[in-house]
């Protein structure tokens, strides 16, 4: 049995050694010794028990009868797995060709004897069970060959020989042909290595001899044996095959070259590699053919989309490798050119190219440019597609392929931005609108690294715009009562077509605000206003508002007053309040100012609106004017007016200029001074009450009386003020002879009337001694003497005679210039009153008055005209007017 196992052994190698080319891979031709151990594990599996579960073969049938061999075949059974294949009679221990395993359905027995006949089975077999036999007869040629019972010395083998496409690194199929009278033959070689297998006894005409060092010289030796003979040594030197190289590749592929590379086999010294090109009848032609001792050959100046064949075998001095070969290789189509990123927004691009000659489809790669990750992978027809479904902001690679059914080109790539997103709030703070400038303000967008704003029209000197990387930024320098028009996109390169698609946003200036609201003291009475302020370039008109702030001459409003406190913008309010936190800006807000006379508008926005159509007040002068000067009238004595003016029209106008402003209290009448008051050193004044006045001020100046240097009155000189809460005065302490002016004002804590004044001259001093001298008094003169008045220029004396004797009392006056004066021609013993008056050319003293008698006559004719011793008799005459004698 251990012959016949040896018997199949080598029948099994020689059956299938010439079908392994037809099993090796389609891209290489590959001899290995895979095919043998697979087989050898299918014959342990052959099983000995059969269930019957099969049908058996339908047809059997024998050919190619020879006197030594016959081939039988048989029909294939379905779900047959494996065949076994046995001789049933004759049995003989030199037939072979028996198998367990057999997946064909045809086999040859060899070592028959010639002219005899021969049964042989043929059993199906699967996991599960196997059929019933089917026997094929048949008779071998005649012939003298008999295997039992020879003796004969055999002959030399002949037509030993080792095929080339069994011969590898590591194995070699020897076969000879079959030489009678040899039962088996002896194979050996030098130099032996007890780890070669395939050596020794050989029932067969062939054997695999494996085992064997790759590239070295061995010497073979086939002995044929019958018996106890044997027959003449026949040997044949076997060179083993280089290692065949390994990982045969092609890289660096282009439309036009290529690398081919493979591993370096052990003792290869060089190596042959051929390019070979098809024909139209897909036959291959040389093209270049390469011997080199790299591991690598380039092969340049190829045509694109083009199949090639490369073969590739290694050499040394004794030995070359199995040929291997890439029976089909196409270079790439040539790459997409000029690939144009077209109408970028938010979520989609246009992709665009040159057409690729030759090629059929485009396989776009879309990647996201920082990972690398694949975000999209599709083919597309044409020179273009639309790519959606993007991400904003985002950075792609694009990879374009050419391709055909045989090949594709290398990628050409191209990085794109999308565009960022749109800015959807976009505003101007309101409340930073001033006439050169106002703050815009908008969302942050995720990816932008700055914005760019655009103003129009752009003003020379204009700041804020251009490039910023806030989300807000103020505007200044710009022109006053102009629309402007800024347009912001989001930015984050300068190299891609990525801007965000630009927001606009309209915005006018104020025009420049009414300066210098004014309205003089000399501009306002108790019942109107001169007001003026400075002209506002560009505006034709301004709106006049007067609020009265007492509420008695406020005009009825025909509707409730709507509260309209600033607030966000209604749309998109969730919004507005998640990106105001980035409006972080400090710039100092433009503050509005608030009506203080009438608290019905908490906004004087909203005030202005409504002095449109329905005036505060009942002030004549009020609403729209043209000028920048106006007279208001029909006002109210003492009471305070708020007074609103803004230049332009409702649609574009200036900030308001505020001004607080009472009107007089009414001008104080009746001022005069008490003509009897008046003296050297006081007088009393009095006037007519005011209403709503608290006091009355008082200014009290005088004009210095005129020198030789100067000619008439000079200006006042202030002395005082004094407040009084009553409708007169007496001022003490003046100055004699002096003009004094006196300025009489209405007040009260906040407003004052028009000033009224009054002159008047002090009196001089009256003399303050006024005398007759006694010396000089007779019964017709006397002389008057008085104190010296300071300023006076000369005096006036007027002297009267107070006698019940006149009928008629007749003054008498007299103008000197020193302090004294001889009156004469008097009546004697007659009562004078006296008066004398300090003058000069502006006023005069209050008289000072004295009275005197003149003497009675010096009584005449005294005589003594009676003389008794006891009396004198004294006699005179009599004196008029006497009362008595002393």
């Amino acid at each position: 049995m251990l012959r016949i196992a040896i018997f199949l052994l080598n029948i099994f190698a020689r059956d299938f050694s010439h079908s392994l080319l037809a099993e090796a891979s389609s891209d290489y031709v590959m001899y290995d010794d895979v095919i043998y151990n697979d087989r050898l594990e299918r014959l342990r599996r052959a099983s000995g028990s059969c269930q019957g579960e099969l049908p058996a073969p339908e047809e059997g049938s024998h050919d190619r009868v020879y006197p030594t061999s016959v081939r039988v075949s048989w029909s294939d059974v379905d779900g047959a797995e494996w065949y076994e294949i046995r001789v049933k009679s004759p049995e003989s221990e030199c037939v072979r060709g028996e198998k367990t395993d057999l997946n064909g359905t045809s086999l040859i027995f060899r070592d028959l004897d010639a002219g005899t006949s021969y049964i042989v089975e043929v059993i199906a077999h699967n996991v599960n069970g196997c059929s019933e036999p089917r026997e094929i007869t048949f008779q071998t040629s005649p012939g003298s060959w008999k295997c039992q019972g020879s003796s004969e010395v055999p002959a030399g083998v002949i037509g030993l020989d080792i095929p080339g496409y069994n011969l590898t690194s590591s194995q070699a199929l020897i076969t000879w042909h079959p030489t009678p009278k040899a039962l088996f033959y002896q194979v050996e070689i030098d130099p032996a290595d007890p780890r070669v297998e395939g050596v020794g006894f050989i029932e067969e005409e062939s054997t695999l001899i494996r085992g064997l060092s790759p590239g070295y010289s061995y010497k073979v030796t086939v002995t044929t044996v019958n018996g106890e003979q044997t027959g003449p040594v026949v040997e044949r030197e076997l060179i083993t095959r280089l290692d065949r190289p390994e990982n045969l590749e092609i890289s660096n592929v282009s439309s036009t070259m290529f690398k081919v590379q493979w591993d370096v086999p052990q003792y290869a010294t060089y190596y042959i590699v051929q390019l070979y090109g098809f024909d139209k009848v897909d036959d291959t032609y040389e093209i270049n053919k390469k011997n080199i001792t790299d591991m690598s050959a380039h092969f340049n100046e190829l045509q694109p989309a083009t199949k090639y064949k490369i073969t590739l075998q290694a050499f040394n001095e004794r030995a070359s490798s199995p040929l291997i070969s890439i029976q089909e290789y196409f270079t790439k189509l040539p790459s997409t050119s000029n690939i144009t990123i077209k109408n970028v927004t938010e979520q989609t691009v246009y992709a665009q190219w040159e057409p690729v000659p030759g090629a059929l489809q485009y396989r776009l790669i879309l990647r996201d440019f920082n990972n690398q990750q694949v975000v999209k992978n599709f083919l597309v027809d044409g020179v273009g597609h639309l790519l959606e479904h993007l991400m904003s902001a985002k950075m792609y690679l694009l990879q374009i392929f050419a391709l055909n059914d045989n090949t594709d080109s290398l990628a050409q790539e191209i990085e794109f931005l999308t565009r960022l997103e749109q800015i959807q709030l976009l505003n101007v703070d309101k409340a930073s609108v001033q006439d050169t400038s106002f703050i815009v303000r908008w969302e942050v967008i995720r990816g932008a690294v700055w914005y760019d704003v655009a103003v129009k029209p752009l003003n020379p000197n204009l700041s804020g715009n251009g490039t910023v990387y806030g989300a807000y930024t103020k505007l200044s320098n710009l022109t006053p009562g102009t629309l402007y028009k800024i347009v912001v996109n989001a930015r984050n390169s300068k190299v891609y077509d990525s801007d965000s698609l630009p927001t606009t946003v309209e915005q006018f200036t104020r025009l420049s605000q009414p300066l210098n609201l004014t309205a003089t003291d000399q501009d306002t009475t108790n019942g109107s206003m001169r007001l003026s302020w400075s002209p506002v370039p560009s505006a034709t008109s301004y709106l006049l508002l007067v609020y009265d702030c007492s509420g008695v001459g406020r005009t009825e409003r025909k509707g409730q007053i709507m509260s309209t406190t600033s607030a966000a913008p209604t749309t998109l309010s969730t919004k507005y309040k998640s990106v105001s936190k980035y409006w972080t800006y400090r710039y100092e807000k433009v503050k509005l100012p608030h009506l203080q006379c009438d608290l019905d508008f908490d906004d004087i926005e909203r005030a202005l609106k409504e002095g449109e159509s329905q005036l505060p007040s009942t002030v004549v002068g009020q609403g729209r004017v043209t000028s920048n000067e106006v007279n208001l009238s029909n006002m109210l004595p003492a009471t305070e007016y708020e007074i609103v003016v803004v230049s332009g029209s409702s649609e574009v106008r200036s900030n308001p200029s505020l001004m607080k402003k009472f009107t007089k209290l009414n001008t104080p009448q009746g001022f005069k001074y008490i003509p009897a008051s008046v003296n050297a050193y006081s007088l009393a004044l009095s006037w007519d009450k005011v209403k709503s006045s608290s006091y009355y001020q008082l200014d009290v100046a005088y004009s210095p009386l005129p020198d030789a240097k100067v000619r008439g009155l000079r200006n006042p000189i202030f002395v005082r003020s004094v407040n009084v809460t009553e409708n007169f005065l007496t001022l003490q302490r003046l100055e004699p002879t002096t003009n004094y002016t006196f300025t009489l004002t209405a007040r009260n804590k906040n407003t004052q009337s028009f000033s009224v004044q009054t002159t008047v001259f002090t009196l001089l001093s009256s003399p303050p001694l006024l005398e007759v001298v006694p010396d000089k008094l007779t019964t017709n003169s006397m002389l008057v003497q008085w104190s010296l008045v300071d300023k006076a220029g000369y005096y006036n004396v007027t002297f009267v005679a107070k006698s019940t004797r006149m009928k008629r009392q007749i003054s008498h006056f007299r103008n000197v210039t020193i302090p004294e004066i001889t009156l004469d021609q008097l009546t004697p013993n007659t009562y004078y009153e006296i008066s004398i008056e300090a003058r000069n050319r502006y006023t005069h003293s209050v008289p000072r008055k004295t009275r005197s008698f003149t003497e009675l006559p010096t009584p005449i004719d005294f005589v003594v005209a009676d003389v008794t011793e006891s009396t004198i008799l004294l006699t005179w005459s009599d004196v008029e007017g006497r009362k008595d004698f002393r």
